[in-house]
């Protein structure tokens, strides 16, 4: 019993990610338009990874290695809805997108795991708030992205670290000059560059790399006793 139920829960929480991928990504697409399409596939998968995929490691005592698997199946989800569902992109940018999406829930569910078992759900809804908070960064600084704009390294910078553009990069989409941000904030009227997209995965792998190594000598800096 132990053994079957043990494999076969993670792959129903597979099943329920991938079914939950293409659900989003079905029902995200047509709202976005023609301009973001290329980005509704990223953006469904990683959802499918923080939602589905996340939660069940937050209750794990050495999730590193269960958070690399879900990171790979994040990005394997990317990948395969941007190649099914999504406009025809270069192999490179389907790549680069997969990349850049395991790599922003790898270090969303990094931070996560960091925290204390029982602060972990908390956690989890911290970071999914901040997600949100940096996704909408050039609405709520809209008052003082003029006085920013002075250092146009500030601006690049703040856009830089907006996980949309990891996202919207990979999909060589111009999310930031779209009718709706033009709408609400004026950061599509400035001067600003994106980062290259080279720049993003190795920073982010950067920062993946150093949340793992957090997790990981956590992990063994724990007394023996407290070890699964």
């Amino acid at each position: 019993m132990s053994s079957e139920a043990n494999g076969a829960r993670p792959a129903t929480v597979g099943l329920l990610a991938a079914v939950t991928a293409v659900g989003l990504d079905l029902l995200v697409r047509p709202r976005l338009g023609p301009v973001l399409a290329p980005v509704s596939a990223l953006l469904a998968a990683l959802g499918a990874g923080l939602f589905v995929l996340l939660p069940p490691l937050e209750a794990r005592q050495a999730p590193l290695r269960g958070l690399f698997s879900v990171a790979v199946l994040t990005a394997l989800l990317a990948g395969l809805l941007q190649w099914v569902l999504g406009p025809p992109l270069a192999a490179a940018a389907i790549v680069l997108g997969a990349a850049l999406t395991a790599l922003l829930l790898f270090c969303t569910g990094a931070l996560v795991l960091l925290a204390p078992p029982p602060w972990r759900r908390a956690a989890h809804g911290l970071a999914l708030g901040a997600l949100l908070v940096l996704a909408l960064t050039p609405v709520w600084l809209a008052g003082w992205l003029d006085a920013l704009s002075r250092w146009s390294s500030a601006i690049d910078a703040l856009i830089a670290l907006n996980p949309l553009t990891a996202l919207a990069v990979a999909g060589q989409t111009d999310y930031l000059r779209m009718d709706w941000f033009y709408r609400h904030s004026p950061l599509g009227s400035l001067r600003f560059d994106y980062p290259r997209p080279m720049l993003l995965l190795v920073g982010y792998s950067l920062l993946a790399l150093a949340l793992g190594l957090a997790l990981f000598r956590r992990r063994h800096r724990q007394p023996p006793l407290n070890r699964s």
